[in-house]
């Protein structure tokens, strides 16, 4: 209890003032307080007496001795902690954590000089990058709840943050370029129910504030009486939108909305409520539409066709830019509506990719490659020269658009790293990751090697198999994706599948594979000839599976939702049976089972690594309050190392879970850990997208 406690900056020595610093390591120890204002008191000889002296002297050896013992669980405990208080800089690491969000990014804005790049997320956090070299200026604002929308006001001294629960917030920002929080307020009148939010920004070239609500409200606060004004907004059709892309509004204080037809704008007043332009018609359903902030002009995206709409001229004009490409998705508008970003297509296609077009003669500027997960938000800055994106991976990039080029690219992950597995001789890793990407790496050189493959779809699980002749990834959606690990060329395998693939395991001692399913259907594979030797199928389980599988091949361990609550199920692979289930499971962290193929761990819903029997499902033991989120064996099953949330990887020994080591690895949570073959090195991934090795020769 006492070691929870200390204050990590307190040593404490056994000397004679080793009560008095006792006081400071911790303030329960309030007895010791006695003693202290004892030796603090003058003593006057000729009034103390004799029974006195006696008793301080007992009650003084006594708490000494307790004192000792005290310190030394102090000084145990200080140097176990010390173990995890720092990251280690010099150990080697790959890639880097610029330009990478910690989760999907809700929200992203450049500011008008474009050096100011700031993100915000469903991590409840609002970051401030330099969009130039990606670099973190260290501001990071939380708030209680996913962020929904950011903005800045023209002079950027204040930012409005609003979130999904309905809050609307207000920073006050310090002068200067980098903008620095100097005080928030929270603005109650401005609060709305959960969901009725659907837009918040600055109006008027001033830090008033108005909000746009589903049911046509439309409320203003105004800074310098601190006071909101509400209007609503009379719909011709009484309907009002129901999504965010529905809406647009300009510095104008103009609003256009949507109507729930699909096929009819309105366009107010936001200040007076008056109807400016009633019933637009456009001739397909509109997907999604954008103002430019200074323009008075309106952009629209429907499924075959990119209109602008000219709000400038009397009655408004409605123009095709027909060189976009069907079926576009419209992302970014820069503020005097000349140029518009988009995609050209799903983000699942192969060849997605970024269009710029200029709205003034519809030519098509740049077509930029993008292959890093589905686009969450998008801003043009530095007068519409850069371009910035974010994704649900939490990664952003930025584009020169004078000359088409991204600007200081990452060199690893732009986003979680989900798997990291060593080469045959340990001089070479592999890894992939949720930007759709499957990198190998140099140990030797701490350079990458070639270029990354680039998938369909977030990769989810990575192995090679016996004797390392193939690469196999679980790619989603784009199914199971295998490589030759000499010549890197991949298998064709695409007849052999109908369903996602959320994991993929291998035998060390056969070629034998086994897959995971998005229904929680698990097939073996012969890797020799490529067949399906069993199928399981279990139709009742859905959810995000992770499986693996013991090197003799004899049984599988797989972790899905069955029956809508977390359960891990063990499969004899000689008949398909069910050998046991085992629930109170947490689905977020891996199945790893042991090189002897006798002991199988995973995580508890109450945070605990658990540790069962391959063999009969009986429990051996828990490890306690670890928070792990990736966990894996070494190859003598003699060492299990465990990730968590605080960028920490702990080693324990192997069958009596004493603790051996623990270093903090990243400066995010550890996604995925993987031992060298000799069991001198652990590759940790992060959810940063830096992979970081920790050498563990002597522990």
């Amino acid at each position: 209890m006492l070691a929870s406690r200390v204050h990590m900056h307190a040593r404490v020595k056994v000397t004679r003032h080793t009560i008095m610093e006792l006081k400071r390591v911790d303030p329960l120890l309030v007895n010791f307080n006695i003693i202290a204002r004892i030796e603090r008191a003058p003593m006057k000889s000729h009034r103390v007496t004799l029974l006195c002296i006696v008793g301080w002297l007992f009650t003084n050896i006594t708490l000494l001795s307790f004192a000792n013992s005290v310190v030394d669980q102090f000084n145990n405990a200080y140097a176990e902690v010390s173990q995890l208080s720092n990251p280690a800089p010099n150990y080697p690491t790959f890639g880097d954590a610029r330009f990478v969000h910690p989760g999907p990014i809700q929200s992203l804005w450049l500011s008008r000089s474009g050096r100011i790049l700031t993100a915000g997320g469903y991590d409840n956090g609002i970051r401030i990058y330099e969009s130039v070299t990606g670099k973190s200026l260290g501001t990071t604002l939380l708030t209680d709840e996913s962020i929904k929308q950011v903005g800045f006001s023209s002079d950027l001294r204040a930012m409005v943050v609003a979130t999904l629960d309905g809050d609307v917030k207000m920073f006050e920002l310090d002068s200067g370029e980098i903008p620095r929080l100097a005080s928030q307020t929270s603005i109650d009148q401005l609060k709305t129910p959960p969901g009725q939010l659907l837009f918040a920004g600055f109006f008027g070239g001033s830090q008033d504030i108005i909000t746009f609500l589903k049911d046509g409200k439309v409320r203003t606060w105004q800074s310098k009486i601190q006071g909101v004004k509400e209007i609503t907004l009379v719909d011709p059709s009484g309907i009002f939108p129901q999504s965010t892309s529905t809406i647009a509004f300009d510095k104008g204080n103009r609003i256009a909305v949507l109507n729930q037809d699909r096929r009819t704008i309105n366009v107010w007043d936001a200040t007076s409520g008056k109807l400016l332009c009633e019933g637009i018609k456009v001739s397909e359903d509109v997907r999604s539409l954008l103002g430019g902030e200074d323009s008075g002009k309106l952009i629209i995206s429907t499924r075959t066709m990119l209109n602008l709409i000219d709000f400038e001229e009397s009655p408004p004009v409605i123009r095709p830019i027909n060189t976009a490409p069907k079926g576009a998705i419209l992302l970014a508008v820069d503020r005097y509506a000349q140029r518009v970003a988009l995609s050209n297509k799903a983000v699942s296609d192969r060849d997605y990719e970024i269009w710029i077009i200029d709205t003034r003669n519809g030519l098509v500027k740049w077509k930029l490659k993008w292959p890093y997960g589905a686009v969450k938000s998008a801003g043009f800055g530095n007068d519409d020269d850069l371009l910035s994106i974010g994704t649900d991976t939490g990664a952003i990039a930025t584009w020169d658009l004078k000359t088409g080029r991204e600007l200081n690219p990452p060199l690893g992950h732009r986003g979680e790293v989900t798997g990291v597995r060593f080469g045959l001789n340990d001089t070479s890793l592999v890894s992939c990751g949720t930007d759709q990407t499957i990198r190998f790496w140099d140990l030797t050189r701490r350079v990458p090697i070639g270029n990354p493959k680039i998938v369909g779809d977030s990769v989810r699980g990575l192995c090679f198999s016996k004797e390392g002749k193939w690469l196999l990834a679980a790619c989603g959606s784009d199914q199971l994706r295998v490589w030759d690990s000499k010549s890197q060329s991949e298998k064709n395998l695409k007849d052999h599948f109908d369903d996602a693939v959320f994991d993929v395991a291998s035998c060390s001692q056969s070629d034998i594979c086994v897959t995971v399913g998005a229904t929680g259907n698990i097939r073996l594979w012969n890797l020799t000839n490529w067949t399906v030797t069993r199928e399981v199928n279990q139709a009742a389980s859905t959810g995000l599976s992770r499986v693996a599988i013991t090197p003799d091949g004899r049984h599988v361990i797989c972790k899905s939702v069955f029956g809508h609550e977390p359960t891990v199920t063990s499969l004899d692979t000689t008949d398909g049976k069910v050998l046991f289930r085992i629930t109170g499971v947490s689905i977020g962290c891996n199945v790893a089972i042991s090189n002897d193929g006798g002991i199988f761990a995973t995580t508890m819903d109450s945070g605990q690594v658990s540790c069962w029997s391959v063999k009969d499902g009986l429990k051996l033991t828990s490890i306690p309050k670890v928070e792990a989120t990736c966990i894996a064996f070494d190859t003598s099953t003699k060492r299990i190392a465990i990730g968590n949330n605080n960028g920490e990887v702990m080693l324990f020994e192997v069958p009596t879970f004493r603790k051996l080591a623990g270093c903090r690895i990243a400066q995010s949570s550890v996604s995925s850990i993987s031992f060298s073959k000799d069991g001198n090195k652990l590759a940790c991934g992060a959810i940063d997208g830096t992979i970081t090795l920790w050498p563990i020769n002597n522990r």
